[in-house]
């Protein structure tokens, strides 16, 4: 047995060597199950040979291997802590300085000497050689592995399982304890050691049948078969990536758990390797550079935010020119109107000075014939007003006595003077009459004369309004071609305002559906995941030892809890 577990330890650490060296960064445990089983294949053989699971060889400063001897529940027994010095001064001139706080110091390869003072200061002889020693602590680990066990779905004492057959799950759960306060970006942050946990069952084909595991892989070792789990405690809790929306679909797993039916079971051991160094392989470049897409993420919102300002401006603007055409095509419409209605005017009124001027054309054929007649009449009546004064009638001139005429003459003579009168008082009247017809006759052709000019102005007013009412289809014309590139240019305005608004509406969805999504995922969030990260990876890069490390040196770490057997 004893043999069995010194070569299984020497593969547990090849397994933490080759675990750290393809990291648990985002290697699949199914990835790593395969080149450990190739690893350990290959390092059986050469492990009996070797005399300690390290070379003297040593990269840091100080290097610490913590066995943990632990009950099946994974409750700590003992805790022993074997440390590897190297020698900073190979020539042997000066001693070799070193801390601890463990107890039972023993050099473990050498013969060194060492002084230990009562704070911990420890000062080795120098044989030119590395120093290798190991010690004792009561001290609680970082990281607490708690084993559960059920057979038939029932949670069972390990004291009461041995021996018994059935459905049996092995749980392990992994509790960080962890709390370490660390400055990042001019603040202070609260946060835990990342630890990488992979533990291993050694399963006998006999015991053991329909396996599975949860979190970890099966690996076939000839007859036997070796369940690997993986883990990282408090990772999930501290980051809360579910909180995230980039990262909520990303599980960190938390815990290991092995399934299988068993036939009179025993387990030998369950063995957890405790490994700091999770984020050793990651530079602050990376992060800087998320810090980068963060700035331009900001970026990428404030543009797209421009871009929906621009747009929305850029509607409203064609909005209002839309708005311009309309009136515009109200305005030339009406005045297509008012132009028809005045094209229309001047059509009647060329007629009616055609009307006009025939009218005129008539009056000053009338007016001639007027004329002739009333200097005729004018003529007439000056040559009855001359025959009527050469007119003189008999008796009118001598006075005729009583005596010398009868009274038939008397009575003759009588008539003739009355009718006398009446020629001279005709003659009087034709007289008037003839001047006032010449007067007439004169007034008749100047008014004749000035119907003429009427005439000849209607005449030439008419070829005007003749030409403008010919014109008047032009117009008409021109301002139906004006209305029609009027209601072209609305209607391609009011195109170029619909396109700008599924312009604008198109940037607007994009900008919340699309952009505001990006930049929320790589915003606030990440940027407080970012915090979290430079957090760990501090933690990380500082937690160098368990047993106590001199000011000034390096360190490495990690952790081996072997849990007792169960056995009848």
């Amino acid at each position: 047995m004893k043999r069995k577990r010194f070569h299984f330890e020497k593969a547990l650490l090849l397994i933490l060597t080759l675990c750290c060296l393809t990291g648990c960064k985002n290697t699949s445990v199914s990835t790593v199950s395969s080149e450990i089983s190739e690893t350990i294949a290959q390092q059986t053989s050469d492990a009996e040979a070797e005399a300690s699971p390290y070379s003297s060889s040593l990269a840091v400063d100080k290097a610490e291997t913590v066995y943990v001897k632990a009950q099946a529940d994974g409750t700590p027994t003992e805790i022993t802590v074997e440390t590897e010095l190297r020698n900073p001064d190979p020539e042997g001139l000066s001693p070799i300085s070193d801390f601890s706080t463990l107890s039972d110091i023993k050099n473990t390869e050498g013969d060194e000497a060492f002084t230990q003072d009562a704070d911990g200061s420890l000062t080795w002889e120098n044989q030119g050689a590395d120093i290798s020693y190991k010690g004792t602590t009561r001290k609680e680990l970082p990281v607490n592995v708690l084993i559960s066990y059920y057979l038939d779905d029932q949670e069972i004492e390990t004291g009461d399982l041995a021996g018994r057959s059935g459905r049996l799950r092995i749980r392990f759960d992994y509790e960080n304890q962890t709390a370490e306060e660390v400055e990042v970006n001019g603040g202070t942050v609260s946060t835990k050691v990342p630890f990488t946990a992979i533990t291993l069952l050694y399963l006998s084909s006999d015991i053991f049948s329909n396996m599975e595991i949860t979190n970890g892989s099966l690996v076939s070792l000839g007859s036997q078969e070796i369940a690997l789990g993986f883990a990282l405690p408090g990772l999930a809790e501290y980051l809360e990536l579910t909180d995230y929306e980039l990262t909520e679909d990303l599980e960190i797993p938390e815990y290991v758990e092995f399934c299988a039916d068993v036939t009179n079971f025993e387990l030998d051991f369950t063995a957890t390797i405790l490994t700091p160094g999770l984020f050793s392989e990651m530079e602050e470049s990376d992060l800087d550079e998320l810090d980068d897409l963060i700035a331009d993420m900001k970026e990428l919102g404030d543009a797209s935010s421009d871009l929906v300002e621009g747009t929305e401006e850029l509607y409203d603007g064609t909005s209002e020119l839309y708005d311009g055409p309309n009136e515009l095509l109200d305005g030339v419409t009406e005045l297509r109107d008012g132009v028809k209605e005045y094209t229309d005017g001047v059509w009647a009124v060329d007629a009616g000075l055609d009307t006009v001027n025939y009218s005129l054309y008539q009056l000053t054929l009338s007016n001639e014939e007027l004329q002739a007649s009333m200097q005729a009449l004018a003529e007439g009546l000056t040559g009855l007003d001359a025959a009527l004064g050469a007119v003189e009638l008999p008796g009118s001139g001598a006075d005729a006595s009583a005596g010398e005429l009868t009274a038939e003459q008397l009575a003759l003579y009588g008539q003739l003077a009355a009718f006398q009168s009446q020629l001279d008082a005709l003659q009087e009247s034709v007289s008037q009459l003839a001047a006032g017809s010449q007067l007439l006759s004169d007034g008749v052709k100047s008014y004749t004369d000035a119907a003429y000019q009427i005439y000849q102005g209607t005449k030439e007013l008419s070829a005007g309004s003749a030409e403008l009412a010919n014109a008047r289809y032009e117009l008409n014309d021109g301002m139906q071609e004006l209305l029609d590139a009027v209601e072209g240019l609305n209607e391609g305005v009011g195109e170029l305002n619909d396109g700008v608004e599924e312009l604008r509406d198109g940037v607007k969805e994009f900008d919340e559906a699309g952009i505001r999504k990006i930049t929320d995922l790589f915003g606030d969030d990440l940027a407080a995941l970012i915090i979290k990260l430079r957090a760990l990876k501090i933690a990380d890069d500082t937690y160098q030892n368990f047993g106590g490390i001199t000011d000034g040196q390096t360190g490495s770490v990690r952790f081996l809890i072997e849990t007792e057997e169960i056995a009848p």
